[in-house]
């Protein structure tokens, strides 16, 4: 069943019988909820209902549209608004994986434009590196940085 802190809205309200077994209907937008469980710890240090220890109280919570969930400002604003529509009740409303992947969060440029027009061969091969991934890219964004001044 899972870990109640983690566990969307609808995992505890729509369950059903089939063959005369009790099972769970949900969707994927179910696991987009305890993603934005797990992305609000991470962020926050504690998930939506932590503070509730009592379990009944803490499904009651969180199914309950009335019991607001906190979001204390981030510096990131588009962060935040994952993690708002990640933890929306309604399954409807909230964004499947693939609007998530294309959320601004996610796609945003992280590197300075400066940097990507620079025609120097060895900042061009480093940043090759770094927006491929790969492990030792990350121990070359010092060089990007010394070569062009960025701090």
């Amino acid at each position: 069943m899972g870990t109640l802190n983690f566990m969307s809205p609808e995992s505890i309200q729509y369950t059903s019988q089939k063959q005369g077994k009790d099972y769970l209907k949900i969707g994927l937008k179910s696991d987009v909820w305890s993603l934005g469980c797990i992305l609000y710890n991470l962020v926050y240090g504690k998930t939506p209902f932590q503070h509730i220890s009592a379990t009944h109280a803490k499904l009651l919570a969180i199914v309950d549209n009335r019991q607001a969930i906190e979001f204390p400002d981030v510096s990131d604003p588009h962060l935040l608004d994952v993690l708002m529509k990640c933890l929306r009740r309604d399954p409807q409303r909230r964004p499947s994986i693939s609007e998530l992947l294309e959320h601004p969060y996610l796609v945003e440029e992280v590197m300075p434009v400066a940097v990507k027009q620079c025609k120097d061969p060895h900042v061009q091969s480093l940043i090759s590196e770094i927006e491929n991934l790969s492990p030792a890219s990350v121990k070359k964004m010092k060089e990007v940085r010394s070569l062009t001044g960025f701090t």
